[in-house]
Parts: structure tokens; sequence; C-alpha cells
């Protein structure tokens, strides 16, 4: 069963129309005079405009009633497709949430063996450089290096 627009027609089809543009308008609106004959002629230009934008309203009116018919015919069927997507999203998050759980159960005590490494990487390195500032401080004691004079090819 059609819902009538607010003129009593039924809704046209959702076709979007372009607006007419002012030449257009008043072409329609000569054409308008033409065919009313002698009683048009007492009409002026500016009232055939006004009739014209008239009855783009009401053809607005009817594809604005067309619209709401849409939405009534298709609005449930929207929504079901919104709440099943919403669902599924909700699916893969859960699922998302496991597998980052499962993977910081299991990627844990790797994790805490990487960082005691770096650790130890860490104190070995401070040695070694402690141990080199102390060979450097021999070589200037015992054979007078001097570190600003080292030249790239010096070996020792």
């Amino acid at each position: 069963m059609p819902a009538n627009g607010p003129n009593g027609k039924a809704p046209e089809q959702f076709k979007y129309k372009r607006v007419d543009t002012m030449s257009e308008l008043m072409k329609k609106s000569a054409e308008m005079h033409r065919k009313k004959g002698e009683a048009a002629d007492a009409i002026s230009g500016l009232t055939s405009v006004i009739e014209l934008k008239k009855q783009r309203i009401a053809q607005l009116n009817d594809e604005i009633a067309a619209d709401k018919l849409g939405l009534e015919e298709y609005g449930p069927q929207t929504i079901v497709a919104h709440q099943e997507r919403q669902e599924r999203c909700r699916k893969i998050i859960k699922e998302c949430e496991e597998w980052c759980e499962f993977f910081d159960g299991a990627i844990g005590p790797f994790e805490k063996a990487y960082h005691d490494s770096q650790d130890a990487v860490r104190v070995k390195y401070d040695e070694a450089m402690k141990k080199y500032r102390e060979s450097i401080q021999t070589l200037i004691r015992e054979f007078g290096y001097n570190p600003a004079f080292k030249r790239w090819h010096d070996q020792l």
C-alpha cells in the first residue's frame, strides 16, 4: 500500500531531480504563459516563477514522503545488520584480547630472560670500559702514551 504525499499523490521514484536554473525557470514561465493564452498575460513573470517554486516544493514534499516510506521499509533491516556487525566486531575484539593474554603469558619468561641478559651485558660493558680506562692510564704511565696525539693508523 503506497503512502500518499502531502499533495495526495503517490510519491515518485527515489530519483534525484536537479534544481532548475534561473534561465530554465524563465523558459518554463514563458511556456506557461503561452499555454494559458490571454489569462496568462495577466500573470507577471514573478508570479509564474512563484508558481513554479510552489510546484517544486510539492515535488520535494513527495520525495520526502517517499524517503520516509523507504526508511520505514529498510529501517529494521539496517538496524539488524548494524547489530550483527557490532556482534561480529565484539567477537573479534574478544578473540584478540584472549590471544594477547595468551601471548603475554607465553612470552613472559622469554621477555624476563631477555631483560636479564641485557642487564648482564650492561654490567660486562661497564666492566670492559673500566678496564679500558685502566689500560690507557697504564700506557700513559709506563710508555708516555698521549691519547691526544693518537692517529687513525696507530696500533697499540
